[in-house]
């Protein structure tokens, strides 16, 4: 009889790159890494080289990895990690002189954990994030997950949608962590019947549902089109006796795909805030920041304490909570194997599964909970096992007639589809109509190829469930509008190349200025590119034809050139080689949103410079982020040798235009 425990983490951020900053935007990434992702690798690799037996399940999703792998996110990490130190170390002198001992002590913990962090991350994994991952699933301590290409929202999305969606994010799973992943996080954990043969098609054994979707009780009002898709003996087939029995794999209906269930319980009594242990009283504050540093300074107090009551946070106090919470854990996750033991005896499989994000950056001191948690289990049982290892040695024999749902409140789909978003899904069954009449075109000459695999990123970046789940939740309502607004319109722009060779509204046709169109997306968000042709954001879209539901492409070593169009249109200003912008003072712009004159000529704010860049790819990062308004416009006075002239870039607030003009004065 085998009795093992699953830890599953769950990684993801939304692609942010160059989407705006802060407070919505790229810096999400930053903030991930340094609170969550730096110290979970040097926990896990602590654990492995001091021999502790471990095994962990982790999904990476390949926004996520993407972004790790970027080098302008790398290099703005290290300047955000900068900042972070700077501010602690401003903090500490500030306190010191107010005679604040106390606060000041928590500075300088700050000030020396982020610099053992940086260290970390240059030195120890040399900048390479997915390699430090992809070196622990080498060794067998870490199973892979991969997951739809942006988190696609799968039960709601045409079928075509859904292959793009595996075949694309297991592709780049594949291409960055060079593993072949077997198992899936479905993003959501949202399911539809039928959504098993088509992870089976693509190579897929096993993914992780909510226990509410074991019990035969329909959640979701009507089928999904994946259901009625099915043959009559698979919707006939019976429900077992034990669906109410979460810690057992089960074969969903007649495919060899095996769900696997969390266990509500185990998992409520970490990932509640009000109920589970981060919310715990010695513990970090999350939403209680310093007013001047933005670091944090104070403890949970009471789940039912005003932010304004709140205690000072002592780190040491914290970690005794640590180890107790860790202790009772170990012991909770025994009682209930037991407890199994006795009431179905047989071989059992504990789950847990919770977001990454949740362990360093929400639960401060989550990750040192964790590696107490993994010592203890692997010193004294039961064994933390990746899933891929149970199912190894513990096949699934039994089928369960798994119903539609999600993880989402009330176990259905109102998280993500409601009266607040149904217009983005009515415009994504819209987009995918539209790939289809491409895909049936077939486009054949490399401009329009190009064209329509942009399309193809464009319409995968707009399937996101961050945007409609930010929306219902109020978190980032405004931001994840204009983002989905962003790539629906590049979608129908990078159509209509595809389709013509021209885009609406320019009057113009021709080879010249359907290739210069085309460059116009070659800094785009949805590329994310190097410029050294070794990352590009989804490079696998497509690059070998997948799948015949796919755009068939080719490699693209034409992917970083700037936007011709903005930058150097019939004798408008050509601002990309003009590289004397100042970057800093037009961000400054970008993000308060005034309606005023950026003087930046060749010779001027050069000593106020602290970052390189061009005007243009400000711009085109912020555009359609809600970042400019209707009533804002940036307007900036370029010094030429021929006289002055004004380029005026003007973004509507639905993001549907970008206006360039060339004014005499």
């Amino acid at each position: 009889m085998t009795e093992a425990f699953a830890l599953v983490l769950h990684s993801h951020l939304p692609y942010a790159r160059g989407a705006g900053r802060w407070p919505h935007g790229e810096e999400w990434v930053h903030e991930a890494i340094l609170g969550t992702y730096l110290p979970l690798l040097g926990l896990l690799h602590d654990l492995r080289e001091r021999g502790v037996a471990y095994q962990i399940t982790i999904g990476l999703t390949p926004t996520l990895i993407e972004q790790l792998a970027d080098r302008d996110i790398d290099a703005r990490f290290i300047e955000y990690c900068d900042d972070q130190i700077h501010r602690a170390d401003t903090d500490v002198r500030r306190f010191v002189d107010d005679g604040n001992t106390e606060r000041g002590s928590i500075a300088r913990f700050y000030a020396s954990l982020y610099r053992a962090h940086r260290d970390a991350y240059l030195r120890r994994f040399d900048r390479d994030l997915v390699g430090a991952f992809a070196s622990l699933a080498r060794t067998g301590h870490v199973e892979i997950l991969t997951s739809g290409a942006t988190h696609g929202y799968l039960p709601l999305l045409d079928r075509a949608s859904v292959h793009a969606q595996l075949a694309v994010g297991r592709r780049t799973t594949r291409r960055l962590l060079g593993v072949e992943p077997r198992g899936i996080w479905l993003p959501e954990c949202a399911y539809a019947p039928g959504l098993e043969d088509i992870l089976e098609m693509h190579g897929l054994t096993h993914f992780f549902t909510d226990a509410a979707l074991l019990g035969g009780k329909r959640l979701v009002a009507e089928g999904h089109a994946f259901e009625r898709e099915r043959s009559g003996s698979g919707l006939a087939a019976p429900l077992i006796a034990s669906a109410d029995d979460t810690l057992r794999p089960y074969l969903v209906r007649e495919s060899n795909v095996v769900a696997i269930a969390r266990h509500d319980k185990v998992s409520g009594q970490v990932w509640s805030a009000m109920m589970g242990y981060p919310g715990e009283a010695a513990y970090r504050e999350f939403h209680r920041k310093d007013d001047r540093s933005g670091l944090r300074y104070w403890r949970v107090t009471d789940t039912k304490t005003g932010l304004g009551a709140k205690e000072p946070y002592s780190p040491g106090a914290a970690a005794e909570r640590v180890r107790t919470h860790a202790v009772h854990f170990v012991g909770l996750v025994r009682e209930t194997l037991a407890s199994h033991r006795d009431e179905h005896g047989g071989d059992a499989l504990l789950t847990v599964t919770f977001d990454s994000e949740l362990f360093g950056h929400w639960w401060f001191e989550g990750v040192d909970w964790l590696g107490h948690v993994l010592r203890g289990l692997a010193a004294d049982g039961p064994s933390p096992l990746s899933v891929a290892e149970y199912l190894r040695r513990n096949a699934a024999t039994e089928r369960i007639d798994l119903v539609e749902g999600s993880w989402g409140k009330n176990n259905d789909h109102s998280t993500w589809s409601n009266e607040r978003t149904a217009w983005m899904w009515s415009d994504l069954a819209r987009m995918a109509r539209e790939m289809g009449d491409l895909r049936a075109a077939r486009p054949t000459d490399p401009p329009r190829v190009r064209a329509a695999r942009q399309a193809a990123r464009e319409l995968l970046l707009a399937q996101s469930s961050d945007w409609p789940f930010l929306v219902t939740t109020g978190q980032a309502a405004d931001y994840a509008v204009e983002r989905f607004r962003s790539h629906a319109l590049r979608f129908r722009r990078s159509l209509e190349l595809a389709r013509t060779g021209a885009s609406r509204g320019t009057g113009r046709s021709g080879s010249g200025t359907f290739d210069r169109r085309l460059r116009a997306f070659g800094r785009d968000l949805a590329f994310g590119g190097n410029g050294d042709g070794r990352h590009r954001l989804f490079f696998d879209v497509d690059r070998d034809g997948l799948h015949e539901e796919l755009i068939r492409v080719v490699d693209d070593a034409d992917h970083r050139l700037v936007d011709d169009e903005i930058a150097d249109v019939e004798g408008v200003v050509d601002l990309d080689q003009r590289r004397q912008v100042d970057v800093d003072r037009v961000r400054d712009v970008l993000r308060k949103g005034l309606d005023v004159h950026v003087v930046a000529g060749v010779d001027e704010h050069r000593a106020e410079r602290l970052h390189r860049g061009r005007l243009v790819d400000e711009v085109q990062r912020h555009f359609g982020v809600g970042l400019l308004s209707e009533a804002h416009a940036l307007e900036v006075d370029v010094k030429q040798a021929s006289g002055e002239r004004v380029a005026r870039h003007a973004v509507d607030q639905r993001g549907d235009r970008v206006a360039v003009e060339a004014l005499e004065r």
